[in-house]
């Protein structure tokens, strides 16, 4: 598929696998897991409890860190909405993919030197 489609299953490769480290570069973040890396240029929603925290609210930070040691357990989204990852522990990152919510044409970029993609 050419970068921008739909398809979430280069994604299915961070199933059961921890999120190692959490990289803040300026205007972006790289989500690690011990190889693969899934950057985002859209910070997102972060789930640790049934509402979601955004970026702009006090505490973000704290709970985006809070997923690092934590297994991926699923992987799902609708197009053109979101990409959901969910984690032990109840919880979950919902990335934007509205064109609304971009600053430039990727919203998130997957890749783990055998697959790259781009949404």
């Amino acid at each position: 598929m050419p970068p921008g489609d739909f398809n979430l299953r280069p994604l299915d490769r961070l199933l059961k696998r921890d999120l190692s480290a959490i990289v803040f570069v300026r205007d972006y973040l790289q989500f690690q897991f011990d190889g693969p890396v899934l950057t985002a240029y859209i910070w997102p929603v972060v789930y640790v409890t049934i509402d979601g925290c955004t970026a702009e609210q006090p505490g973000y930070r704290d709970n985006l860190c809070s997923f690092i040691g934590r297994k991926v357990l699923r992987v799902g989204g609708k197009k053109g909405e979101y990409i959901d990852i969910e984690f032990t522990g109840d919880r979950r990152l919902r990335f934007s993919l509205s064109e609304a919510d971009r600053v430039g044409p990727e919203a998130i970029m997957f890749n783990d030197n055998e697959v790259w993609e781009v949404w």
